[in-house]
């Protein structure tokens, strides 16, 4: 069996980044799972199932991978 390692820098803070997603209980704000903690507001245009809003990654930002 082969494995295969697939490596990604993440651009924007979206849905492509696993960490990322949108709090229910918080009105579907964008959090971070890593942070614990809301990033962002959500925007009325906001697709809540494929977010993929250009958006700034924070400067807390914890993952090690991301392009800055």
């Amino acid at each position: 069996m082969k494995t295969k390692t697939v490596m990604y820098e993440i651009e924007f803070c979206n849905s492509l980044c696993r960490q990322f997603y949108h709090n229910y209980e918080d009105n579907e704000n964008c959090w971070c799972a890593a942070l614990n903690k809301k990033i962002f507001d959500c925007g009325d245009l906001d697709d809540i199932f494929h977010d993929h809003t250009k958006r700034e990654i924070p400067d807390c930002c914890p993952l090690e991978n991301v392009k800055v």
